[in-house]
C-alpha cells in the first residue's frame, strides 16, 4: 500500500457538500490507475484485522463504508493512517455512532443530482458523490429543487453505491453521462423533504467541528425533559409525543428509557414534531436546544384512524392513472413511487389493483435480468482469458475478483460461460 499516492484532499469536509468515504477511495484508486475493487480488496485484507471477512462481502454492503459500523471504522482508520489525515472519519457518519442506529441509515442504491454533476463538469471540478446523497432519508437536492435521481435516464436501471462510485457521474450499466439536465423540471418540495435535508446536512457539516461525539444518554435525557414540559400543559406524556411523531408507543418508550437507539428517520420525526433542530437535540442540553411547548399544537386529541372508503369513481380515476403510468415507463418502478405520484396509499393500490401493481413493479424485469447476465458472461469470459494470459489458473474466486459482482455461482448462464471459456483454453 505504500506505493499508492494519497496526495488528494477530501472534498468539502466541514461543509454541506462533504464527500463520502467511498467516493474519496474511488478518487484515490483512479489517481493510482487501479480499480476501486482492487484498492478496497487491499484495505480489507491488510487492515481489517479480522473484523471483516475478506471474501464474504457482497457489493451491496459496501455502501456501509459511508455509515457508522465496522465497515466505516475499518476503512476510515486505514485511509486515515495511509494519508496521514485525521479528518477522514468525517467522510462517514461515525461521529453519530452512539446516537443514531445504522438501520436504514445508508441507502443501498445510488442517488444523485444531475444538475450538480453538470455544474461540476462545466466548472472543471472533480466529479464525486457527496455523503448526503448516500443518506436514505434524503430525497432531494435543495440547491436545484429536484428529487435525487435513482435510475439512469438512458438505460432506466439503478446502480448499487459501489458501482456508482467506481466511475462517478457515469452509469455503471451503460456508461453514459448522468449530468445531462434537460430531462428534469424543478419541483416544489414537501415540508418533510426540506426538513430532512436541512437537518441531515447540518449533521454532516457539524461533525468536523464536534470534538466530543454525543453519547447515547443524550436522547433519553432530552426526551424526558421535553415530555416533562408537555406534561405541564396537561398532555399525555410518552403516548402524546408518540402520536405527534407518528412513532409506535412501545418504540417511543424504548427511546425514552434509553433501551434503544433511534433510526435517523425516527429522530427526524421526533424533532419535527417538537420543532427542534436535530443537531441541537443530539448535541445540547435541554435548556439549549430551543424547545418551546407553546410552539406545538397539542389541541387535537389523538384518535384512532378512521378507515376511509374509496368511492367507485375514485377507483376508476386511480385505475386510469395506473394504466397511464404503466404505458409511460420503460422499466419497473417501486409502488411507493407510484403512491407518491398519484397521492394514493400504497395499500389501496395493492388491494384494488393487484394485477396493475404487479405489472408496474415488474415491467422490464426479464429484460434487465438478460442484460445483466449478458454483461456478466462477457466479464467472466474476459477475466478468464486475462488470467490465462498471465499464466494464472482462472479459478472461480480469481475470476469473481475481476468482475463487477460475483455471478458465477448465482447464474447458471454465467457459470456455463466460465466453464466453456476454460474448455476453449484447454482446462
Amino acid at each position: 500500500m505504500d506505493i499508492l499516492l494519497f496526495d488528494l484532499k477530501p472534498i468539502g469536509i466541514g461543509s454541506l457538500q462533504t464527500e463520502s468515504l467511498l467516493s474519496y477511495i474511488s478518487r484515490i484508486a483512479n489517481a493510482n490507475s487501479i480499480s476501486l475493487r482492487d484498492i478496497i480488496t487491499i484495505i480489507k485484507k491488510e487492515y481489517s484485522d479480522g473484523t471483516i471477512k475478506a471474501n464474504r462481502i457482497s457489493l451491496a454492503r459496501y455502501c456501509n463504508i459511508n455509515g457508522l459500523g465496522d465497515f466505516a471504522k475499518v476503512f476510515s482508520d486505514a485511509i486515515s493512517a495511509l494519508s496521514s489525515n485525521d479528518d477522514i472519519r468525517y467522510l462517514t457518519m461515525l461521529t453519530w455512532t452512539k446516537v443514531i442506529s445504522a438501520r436504514k441509515l445508508i441507502r443501498n442504491s445510488a442517488a444523485w443530482c444531475p444538475y450538480c454533476y453538470q455544474e461540476w463538469s462545466k466548472q472543471n471540478k472533480p466529479i464525486y458523490m457527496p455523503l448526503i446523497w448516500n443518506i436514505d432519508a434524503v430525497e432531494i437536492c435543495i440547491h436545484h429543487h429536484i428529487k435525487l435521481r435513482k435510475k439512469c435516464p438512458h438505460c432506466k436501471q439503478s446502480m448499487d453505491i459501489f458501482s456508482a462510485n467506481a466511475n462517478p457521474g457515469y452509469c455503471a450499466n451503460c456508461n453514459k453521462w448522468l449530468g445531462l439536465d434537460q430531462w428534469y423540471e424543478p419541483v416544489k418540495h414537501n415540508d418533510w423533504d426540506i426538513w430532512a435535508y436541512n437537518n441531515v446536512d447540518k449533521l454532516i457539516a457539524v461533525a468536523a467541528y464536534t470534538d466530543n461525539p454525543p453519547k447515547k444518554e443524550i436522547i433519553s435525557t432530552n426526551l424526558k425533559a421535553i415530555i416533562n414540559s408537555l406534561v405541564l400543559r396537561n398532555q399525555v406524556s410518552v403516548a402524546r409525543l408518540s402520536h405527534l411523531a407518528g412513532i409506535p408507543n412501545n418504540t417511543m418508550h424504548e427511546y425514552y428509557n434509553g433501551n434503544s437507539i433511534p433510526s435517523l428517520n425516527a429522530l427526524l420525526k421526533i424533532c419535527k414534531a417538537v420543532n427542534v433542530l436535530l443537531i441541537n437535540f443530539l448535541t445540547k442540553d435541554f435548556l439549549e436546544i430551543g424547545f418551546s411547548p407553546e410552539m406545538i399544537d397539542l389541541n387535537t386529541k389523538a384518535t384512532k384512524k378512521q378507515k376511509k372508503r374509496t368511492r367507485p369513481e375514485d377507483l376508476d380515476k386511480i385505475k386510469k392513472q395506473l394504466k397511464e403510468i404503466y404505458a409511460n415507463i420503460d422499466a419497473r418502478i417501486p409502488l411507493s413511487d407510484v403512491s407518491r405520484q398519484i397521492g394514493v396509499d400504497e395499500k389501496t393500490i395493492r388491494k384494488h389493483f393487484p394485477d396493475l401493481s404487479k405489472a408496474i413493479t415488474t415491467k422490464g424485469k426479464d429484460e434487465e435480468r438478460e442484460t445483466k447476465i449478458r454483461q456478466l458472461c462477457t466479464e467472466v469470459r474476459n477475466a478468464t482469458l486475462y488470467l490465462h494470459s498471465q499464466k494464472i489458473y482462472p479459478s472461480r474466486r480469481k475470476v469473481d475478483e475481476l468482475c463487477s459482482i460475483k455471478g458465477i455461482n448465482i447464474y447458471n448462464e454465467v457459470k456455463e460461460a466460465w466453464e466453456n471459456t476454460k474448455k476453449e483454453l484447454g482446462y
